[in-house]
């Protein structure tokens, strides 16, 4: 069932903190984390999908949140073990409450060799207050989605500390299309739409709470969750920041792997939010770097760890810690090849920091936070050559989309320019893919909007001179506007830069 999360790696030096910030009480889990000036409040949501079935009733959906919680609250916070002991609230939610409690418990232990140590954690204090009143106003939201078949605790420390410093974070379990097939298969589209759903409805539900600002949304992703929130973000334009955690979209995928960029919504123009990848240096062999370079209109800042591994992206090595060295967990050998256990704490604290520095820069326009995720790691206190960066700056270009409003509400020749002064400024790229616009053009027609299409293939012309097809989209939507004159210039042009288009010739000869 569950694949065992390995770790692996660097020589990190401690991180230095980012600002001054109100001390309120933490975790120890948390380790040299500096908590917000919020307390942290947690509670379930379960909530039924009556827009889907799961064994034949409403799909249920169990929707963990963390957010800020009122400074004044009082009582100790949850022990680790609340966490893996959440209620059920009836009988429709038996099946997905205890698989899901089941699968967590089976899957902390596994990271402990003994039961004294997983004892251990379980009364470990967390920085979580259940049901604590939240504090008295909106923050903004944050949809994380789990590595695959991940358990629900994957990343605590981050989503504590994301909540102490303002945001609300939620997340679901990961499961099928049916109780048979309950977790997500790698080879099956249908897994992928399903957990996107998932998290869409999580985010449709969030929006019900009275201490959540829709209109500040980030989506955020570990292993695989960073492809379904990458997916997330290109079916919602309100989401305004991205973020990967080692994520798989950086990964070479086997044959069997449904190639998710094959999905119908999948476009690049999709992207304009910007995005924070942070991702596991070792065994560079299976690094891919195409997917996120190809997403051209995002501003990308990429972290490579050069000696971290896949489990440092989430709360592991902070959970683990706190057993004696060398029983820390049941994949150490692995680990210490690569990093010591110090290094390997060091380093998700440094990915917790600066997924809070890039989410104020992005969420809060926090100044402070812009400059630190602009800057060199070693200009943020970390040792040389433990974090590589490199920024990615999005093309300031209109899309094919935005290039259609221009032409609605500012006309063709305006669209024109603008087309023009983007290809000065970005000789090397295509500002205007061809497909795109065709199809844009297209639909015009199909809309009956001939004059639209007339404007919209006109751009169309300007961005391909040397286009025969492009001058005879021009000339039939000429054709259906009933301008018969500049149909026939248009198939003339388009004939003579392909004398074999057959299509063209007989639409010019009926014509004539």
């Amino acid at each position: 069932m569950h694949k065992r999360i390995r770790f692996a790696p660097a020589a990190l030096a401690l991180f230095a903190a980012s600002s001054t910030i109100i001390t309120m009480a933490q975790s120890p889990l948390w380790h040299e984390l500096k908590p917000g000036s919020y307390k942290v409040g947690f509670r379930v949501l379960w909530k039924h999908d009556n827009s889907r079935t799961w064994g034949g009733a409403a799909r249920p959906v169990r929707i963990s949140v963390w957010y800020p919680a009122d400074p004044s609250t009082r009582g100790l916070s949850m022990r680790y073990s609340g966490y893996l002991n959440v209620p059920i609230p009836d009988a429709s939610f038996r099946v997905l409450g205890e698989g899901v409690a089941a699968y967590d418990l089976q899957s902390v232990k596994g990271y402990f060799p003994s039961k004294d140590l997983f004892d251990e954690l379980l009364r470990e204090p967390t920085a979580a207050h259940l049901d604590a009143p939240a504090a008295g106003r909106k923050f903004p939201l944050i949809v994380y989605s789990l590595g695959q078949n991940d358990h629900t605790l994957e990343n605590i420390v981050l989503w504590e500390f994301l909540a102490s410093h303002g945001y609300v974070v939620v997340t679901v379990p990961q499961i099928g299309t049916s109780p048979r097939r309950l977790q997500l298969l790698v080879h099956d589209p249908l897994m992928y739409e399903v957990q996107v759903r998932d998290l869409e409805f999580a985010l449709q539900q969030s929006y019900d709470l009275p201490f959540v600002d829709g209109d500040k949304l980030a989506v955020m992703g570990h292993s695989f969750g960073g492809i379904y929130s990458l997916l997330m973000a290109m079916r919602d334009s309100k989401v305004k920041a991205i973020v990967g955690l080692d994520p798989t979209y950086m990964s070479k995928q086997p044959g069997f792997h449904y190639k998710f960029w094959e999905v119908p919504y999948y476009d690049i123009a999709n992207i304009k939010a910007p995005m924070l990848v942070m991702y596991k240096g070792i065994e560079s062999e299976n690094l891919r770097t195409d997917l996120v370079a190809d997403l051209k209109y995002s501003d990308r800042y990429m972290l490579e760890f050069p000696s971290n591994v896949h489990g440092d992206f989430n709360s592991s090595p902070m959970v683990t810690a706190i057993a004696p060295a060398g029983q820390d967990y049941a994949d150490r050998e692995y680990a210490t090849k690569f990093r010591t256990r110090e290094a390997g704490m060091a380093a998700h604290e440094a990915i917790c920091r600066y997924s809070l520095n890039f989410l104020d820069a992005y969420l809060k326009n926090d100044a402070n936070a812009t400059a630190f995720i602009s800057r060199s790691p070693e200009q943020n206190g970390v040792a040389a050559g433990v974090i590589r960066s490199d920024i990615k700056l999005g093309l300031k270009a209109p899309t094919e989309e935005e290039f259609y409003e221009m032409i609605r509400h500012k006309g063709v020749d305006a669209a024109i320019s603008s087309f023009h002064q983007a290809q000065s400024k970005y000789p090397h790229e295509t500002i205007i893919r061809e497909a795109a616009i065709r199809r844009i053009g297209n639909e015009a027609g199909y809309y009956g909007k001939a004059l639209e299409a007339v404007d919209i293939f006109k751009l169309y012309v300007a961005a391909y001179p040397r286009s025969a097809a492009a001058y005879r989209s021009l000339a039939g939507a000429y054709e259906d506007s009933g301008n018969k004159q500049m149909a026939i210039q248009s198939y003339k042009t388009s004939l003579e830069l392909d004398p074999s288009n057959a299509d063209a010739a007989n639409r010019l000869k009926k014509l004539q």
